[in-house]
Formats: structure tokens, C-alpha cells, sequence
């Protein structure tokens, strides 16, 4: 199954354990936060959802450990934002389930 989607199989090392806690606590808050909230009929469904939640987990999300930064973005600092002269929009996906903020005129991507 994943070979077909094209991922990168990394194989655990031997006797993980933090590595291990870290992939359990994604799995948790995806299921918890997002699969929750479906009656999931078909793979479809789930794949759409959860190819939805990777998205805004890696991009959009921001994450404690890296300063509330997303893991994935294209530069290495973001811009500095003047909060008074710009406004800033929330974007909502998966029905309100997920959410993010960024300044107008910027698109999601």
C-alpha cells in the first residue's frame, strides 16, 4: 500500500521507543481531531481526508517545538507581518475541523 503511493518506507531502529511515542501521538490526534467527526464509507473518503490532514499538518500548523512554525515551509524565517496595517483571515478545511491563520491575499499553498 504505501509503496503504491509512492512514500519513503523508513524502517524503525531497534528498541525506539521516543520514536515510537511520537507516531502513536500523531495517529492519536489525527483520529481524535479528524476521523472522528466522518462516518468513513469508502478508502476514498479516507484517503481525500486524510491527504487533506497531512497537508495542513506539515504546512499550516504550528507545531510548539519549532518556535509554532509548521515542520514543512519554503523559507527559513517567515516574514515579519505589521499587524495593524494587515488584516488576517482564517481558513478553514474539513468542515471547520481544521483551521489556520495568514495574512489576506495569501493563498494556502
Amino acid at each position: 500500500m504505501f509503496r503504491s503511493s509512492e512514500c519513503e518506507i523508513k524502517l524503525t531502529p531497534i528498541r525506539s521507543l521516543n520514536l515510537q511515542a511520537r507516531v502513536e501521538r500523531v495517529i492519536q490526534t489525527i483520529k481524535h481531531g479528524e476521523l472522528n467527526a466522518f462516518f468513513i464509507v469508502i478508502n476514498k473518503h479516507l484517503d481525500g481526508i486524510l491527504r487533506v490532514t497531512q497537508e495542513w499538518y506539515n504546512k499550516r500548523r504550528g507545531h510548539s517545538a519549532r518556535d509554532h512554525l509548521p515542520p514543512v515551509r519554503d523559507e527559513d524565517s517567515p516574514p515579519t507581518i505589521d499587524l495593524k496595517q494587515t488584516k488576517i483571515e482564517c481558513h478553514t478545511e474539513l468542515g471547520g475541523l481544521l483551521m489556520s491563520y495568514r495574512p489576506s491575499g495569501i493563498s494556502k499553498r
